[in-house]
Formats: structure tokens, C-alpha cells, sequence
């Protein structure tokens, strides 16, 4: 991949948060994109930039990934998977492989949806320590994180005291459930498996609280699917306390 202009990078650093519609029950926070679209030969990592530049806070899933991006049909990747699997736990639908490729493909963030799929961090990367195309802004992954993850927790802080229909907080990445801590007064709820499943009340002002479980990265086999149902349990637990 060839490096990218400095403004075009700038450019998508803090206009979109992730898929799906921002006013909902649940929303899940990934680390940050792969580069799929580049992988598959449908786009080149200037293309994508463009094209997200382009992007408001919330964008539909399908429309992207078909449309935008040209890739179909949509496979869903350990995260996307993973995402569709606790969304129909929530929902007590059920959760079969077939049932969890068929939400990746029809009902995955989609804007007239029911929850909301957003990254931490905004650019497109083969890995988290990998920078390249972006050595023209950062010289290494260090500088990026220390430039843009303040900005971007900011920007969700304040989304999230924005829509109060938003519950329920459901990550995989440790960088941003250590951020929310930080920001706001925590209780942690339940603690399973070594610790390495926690679940926490969120404190995010005098009259709002909301639910966060933070999890094992999705993928490289360290998140099962039978994780799945009984972390969902634990939520819909304190879910229901915190809603009566």
C-alpha cells in the first residue's frame, strides 16, 4: 500500500463511528478495522480513505461493504460474527452458524436497526501495531493511539450522553474498557473465567447509568461461542435491575 496524503488521512479521523443506528438499545465497540476491502482487490487504500472521508457518524453495514466497497457477499469476520451471535442471544433468537451468517448478510448494522457497531479507532489497518500507508501522519502506532484515542473517546462520551436509549456497551478491546473507567465512576457487576470476562455499571452522569462487559479479543481463538450465552445471561441479569 502505497502512503497516503496527510489531509485525506485527517480527513476520517473523527467524522464516523461505526454502523447501524446511534440511538440504540446495545452498541458494540470494536478496536478498528481490517482492510478487507484492500485485501480483496475491490479498493486501494486511497479509494477507502476517500470514501470514508465522506462518512457521517453512522453508517449502514450493507451499504458500505455491497455498495461502497463492492464486496459480495459480505462474510462475516470473527468480530462481525461474533456481533451478530450476542445480538441474537439478546433477543433470544436463535443462534446457529447458519442463524449468524444470515444476520451478518440481512440485519447487521443496519441504520433502521435495533443497535449499533462502533470502532474505537477510525482508520483502516492490517493490525493494530501496523502503520503502513500512514507514515506520512505517524511514525509509529505509538503517536497515532496518543494523537487519536482522545478525541475519539471524547466524540463517544459525548454520542452516548446524546441518546439515551443506549443500555447496553459490549467490547472486545481492553484499550477502550480501560478508557471508559477512567472516564466515568465505575461498580464492577460479575467476573468470570480468571477475569478475563468482567462485567461493570457505568456511571455516565447524576441520573444515567448504563451496563459494560468487556471480553476477550474476538478471534485467534481466544472468545468461544458457548462464551456467548452466558455472558448474555449475566446481562440481561443486571439489565433488568437497572431498567426496573
Amino acid at each position: 500500500m502505497s502512503t497516503i496524503s496527510e489531509s485525506l488521512v485527517r480527513s476520517c479521523l473523527y467524522n464516523w463511528l461505526g454502523y447501524g443506528k446511534l440511538n440504540s438499545h446495545v452498541w458494540i465497540v470494536g478496536v478498528e478495522e481490517g482492510v478487507l476491502e484492500i485485501n480483496s482487490g475491490k479498493q486501494t487504500l486511497e479509494s477507502s480513505l476517500s470514501i470514508r472521508s465522506t462518512f457521517p457518524l453512522a453508517m449502514d453495514f450493507r451499504e458500505v461493504w455491497e455498495d461502497r466497497f463492492g464486496i459480495r457477499p459480505i462474510k462475516g469476520s470473527s468480530p462481525w460474527n461474533f456481533s451478530a451471535r450476542f445480538l441474537l442471544e439478546l433477543k433470544n433468537r436463535p443462534a446457529t452458524d447458519a442463524d449468524v451468517s444470515s444476520f451478518v448478510q440481512n440485519e447487521l448494522g443496519r441504520v433502521n436497526s435495533d443497535h449499533f457497531l462502533c470502532e474505537f479507532l477510525p482508520l483502516p489497518k492490517p493490525g493494530r501495531l501496523n502503520m503502513t500507508g500512514y507514515e506520512r501522519v505517524w511514525t509509529n502506532h505509538q503517536s497515532y493511539w496518543e494523537e487519536v484515542s482522545g478525541p475519539r473517546i471524547r466524540l463517544i462520551e459525548k454520542t452516548l450522553l446524546e441518546y439515551p436509549e443506549v443500555k447496553l456497551l459490549i467490547t472486545y478491546d481492553w484499550h477502550f474498557s480501560s478508557r471508559v473507567l477512567e472516564l466515568f465512576p465505575s461498580e464492577q457487576l460479575q467476573q468470570w473465567k480468571d477475569g478475563k470476562f468482567n462485567l461493570y455499571r457505568i456511571n455516565l452522569n447524576e441520573k444515567r447509568n448504563i451496563i459494560l462487559l468487556s471480553t476477550p479479543f474476538w478471534g485467534q481463538g481466544q472468545m468461544s461461542k458457548a462464551d456467548v450465552p452466558i455472558a448474555v445471561k449475566y446481562i440481561q441479569e443486571y439489565l433488568s435491575v437497572l431498567e426496573s
